[in-house]
């Protein structure tokens, strides 16, 4: 048998396929049903809009000529040859933006187009504009041109690095490491407050908090957080933790952890998530602290969760009140969440949840990401792969890229039924399983609070979503975001917040305004620690197992 003669390795090939590797997510983004719904919804709408403006080009004429005049003041003329760089990109720069400021201006004055197409065309010009900034491309900056030559190339070689380590930990588009994990291990140095596992199932793990106090409410507080993200923003750091902080006014505190599904749970739905999760941990809580009844706390989706939990038959013994952070229950105004919700888009999404058994967390992060594309994408483009710098401790931005997946099922029934036909607020039966909700049927005391900046659950549509619930509802309006307006921890807070009704706005956090209405409807003190009976206890520590899965 004779030797054969290895065949020389095709470096060129080689090279092509590692990047064809790595660059994967980033296509698959691109091919994606999801973006291609986008894509051609993008393109309908300025078609449209391109339409309209043709047949009224004399009603543009002054818009034109104001375009024009300020063309000429940017661009005075000069020896094109004797100027820097710097000073032209800033020129080009600039165009693009008075561009840009006219054809937002023209959008918005567009009859034809719908509000939802409005958002949309805003949302991609937003993108372009980002896209074409100069500042955003490596040679748009010759500091960092001259950085690189001085440095021989090393801080090229750092950024592409960086890429190269993000590409690869991404499954859908690019997701950029905002956060080192120096400083947010769990359980050391974020969700440090102790406590304990006292129950799990397939869908959650119930946390029970040691008191922090002599004597505890009688009324135990469960809090249910948003399932497409973890737990720990309630618990972030022992400083800005709102359990801690509850702890220390009496409160017996507990947490549902959401587990992070795999395609194996493909099949659980909306309904599991009220009542294997929100239910089963209220009678849980009620039964370790002997009580009858639960004060329920719910934020973001995890707020819709408690909303109709509450106002099932089982809550509405179970509930003894429900304060709803950040919740959108009125769903005719999604804010910009609304970009991804018409029909088509919520279609392919579905079907792309069902493809794959869920809906990924890249693809959330993703979606989430491109809504406030400057704060948690540019900047750190820019620093990763402009200035080659490494990702920094930040514990809140830790936990925005901590991102969970959500079940198929779940995913449908949830898209369609809120987003798509907006069940609660329309008087269509919404149907819980086999039992029809309304809102109206829970009576107990609530507590809403909406943030006067969120982008996620807008003001007014905060105020319509109160009004769907029943019994008394006390609405308060914090300064801030989706995030910041609900977590402003009263020896850090510099923002303020307003009950609705009142002219005066008070400085500070509005956790103080929220407690006074909370220990009014907590029962009587009791002593000693709240202790879980046998059958409840033993499971782990908190923060628990589930927070710690990854996608």
């Amino acid at each position: 048998m004779s030797d054969q003669t290895k065949p020389t390795p095709d470096l060129a090939e080689h090279w092509l396929g590692l990047w064809s590797q790595l660059s994967s997510p980033v296509h698959s983004f691109a091919q994606s049903p999801i973006f291609m719904a986008l894509l051609q919804e993008s393109h309908e709408a300025a078609q449209l809009a391109f339409d309209y403006w043709s047949q009224n080009e004399n009603h543009y004429a002054d818009l034109a000529g104001q375009f024009s005049r300020q063309v000429a003041e940017l661009l005075p003329d000069h020896d094109l040859e004797n100027t820097d760089i710097t000073t032209l990109q800033r020129q080009i720069f600039e165009l693009q933006e008075v561009l840009a400021n006219q054809l937002s201006t023209l959008i918005d004055e567009t009859e034809p187009l719908t509000s939802r197409q409005k958002r949309l065309l805003h949302f991609s010009l937003r993108q372009l504009r980002a896209m074409l900034n100069p500042k955003n491309a490596f040679f748009g900056n010759p500091t960092l041109v001259a950085s690189s030559v001085e440095t021989q190339g090393e801080l090229l070689l750092s950024a592409s690095q960086n890429y190269l380590k993000d590409l690869s930990n991404s499954r859908f588009g690019l997701q950029i490491q905002r956060a080192s994990e120096q400083g947010a291990k769990l359980g050391e140095d974020i969700a440090t407050t102790p406590g304990e596992v006292v129950y799990q199932n397939d869908l959650m793990q119930l946390i029970h908090y040691q008191s922090s106090t002599p004597k505890q409410r009688k009324l135990p507080l469960l809090i249910t957080p948003p399932c497409i993200n973890r737990f720990y923003i309630f618990d972030l750091l022992p400083e800005q933790s709102m359990v801690r902080w509850l702890l220390d006014q009496g409160q017996d505190v507990y947490m549902i952890s959401w587990a992070n599904p795999g395609a194996d749970l493909s099949a659980i739905g909306f309904e599991d998530y009220v009542r294997k999760g929100c239910l089963q941990a209220a009678d849980i809580a009620a039964e370790i602290s002997g009580s009858k009844q639960v004060n329920l706390v719910g934020y973001c989706i995890g707020g819709l969760i408690a909303s109709i939990a509450a106002a099932s038959v089982h809550g509405q013994e179970r509930i003894a009140s429900l304060s709803l952070f950040a919740t959108l229950l009125d769903y005719s105004e999604p804010g910009e969440l609304g970009v991804f919700t018409s029909p088509v888009m919520l279609e392919a999404i579905i079907a792309q949840a069902f493809k794959d058994g869920v809906l990924s967390a890249d693809m959330l992060s993703t979606a989430f990401t491109s809504l406030r594309e400057e704060q948690l994408f540019w900047r750190y483009f820019r620093r990763r792969y402009l200035h080659g710098e490494e990702a920094k401790p930040d514990a809140l931005m830790y936990w925005g890229q901590d991102a969970t997946q959500l079940p198929a099922k779940m995913v449908a029934e949830y898209l369609q039924d809120f987003y798509g036909d907006n069940q609660l607020a329309t008087g269509d039966d919404y149907l819980l399983g086999e039992e029809k909700i309304d809102l109206k049927n829970s009576v107990c005391p609530k507590y809403v609070l909406a943030g006067d900046r969120d982008h996620i659950v807008p003001i007014q549509s905060a105020l319509d979503s109160a009004s769907l619930l029943g019994g008394e509802v006390r609405m308060v309006q914090s300064s801030g975001g989706h995030v910041r307006a609900v977590f402003t921890h009263p020896d850090q807070a510099s923002g303020k917040y307003k009950v609705t009704g009142d002219t005066d706005l008070t400085s500070g956090s509005w956790w103080q305004d929220w407690y006074s209405w909370l220990e009014q409807l907590s029962g009587r003190w009791v002593k000693g620690k709240i202790c879980a009976p046998a059958q409840y206890s033993g499971i782990e520590t908190a923060p628990g197992s589930y927070v710690r899965i990854k996608p």
